[in-house]
């Protein structure tokens, strides 16, 4: 594979430079028009791109509140349930024993 350099290369530059400076009266004002068009739409995408950062900062607070609200929710309501869970296996008891009883009723 031999490399092959090419001399005109710097011409091209040149002469792409050379047709910007030498464009007509209404091709510079399109270019211009284009120009405060292109800083104008800038503006507006770095004002979008500022309110999606901040939504996505809220969110993360928000989801953050709600978890750690969960966690201290549960962490208050622990011994209420802890006192449900034994009032539950008492009745679980209380039923086991009417069941026995049944038991020893019918085999007598």
């Amino acid at each position: 594979m031999s490399v092959r350099f090419r001399p005109e290369a710097h011409l091209r530059k040149q002469v792409i430079y050379g047709r910007v400076f030498l464009m007509d009266v209404e091709d510079k004002k399109k270019l211009d028009y284009l120009l405060v068009l292109a800083q104008e739409n800038n503006v507006y995408l770095k004002k979008i791109r500022k309110v999606q950062k901040t939504g996505q900062i809220f969110k993360i607070v928000y989801w953050t509140f709600v978890i750690i609200l969960m966690f201290g929710g549960f962490y208050f309501l622990q011994p209420y349930l802890n006192m449900l869970n034994v009032s539950s296996e008492g009745l679980a008891g209380i039923k086991q024993a009417a069941g026995m009883q049944s038991l020893i009723i019918q085999k007598k």
